[in-house]
């Protein structure tokens, strides 16, 4: 089983993060952008 993870991908470069957070606030090293991105919450069946 896999727990619910926030997915947070940049929209520019394509970077993408992996944490456990309810607000995905990154900032990006490549762009050195902050992004905003909702979390990724799996289909509940």
């Amino acid at each position: 089983m896999e727990i619910n993870k926030s997915e947070c991908a940049c929209s520019k470069c394509g970077y993408t993060f992996e944490e456990l957070r309810d607000e995905c606030l990154i900032i990006c090293p490549h762009c050195k952008k902050i992004k905003k991105i909702q979390e990724f919450n799996l289909i509940e069946g």
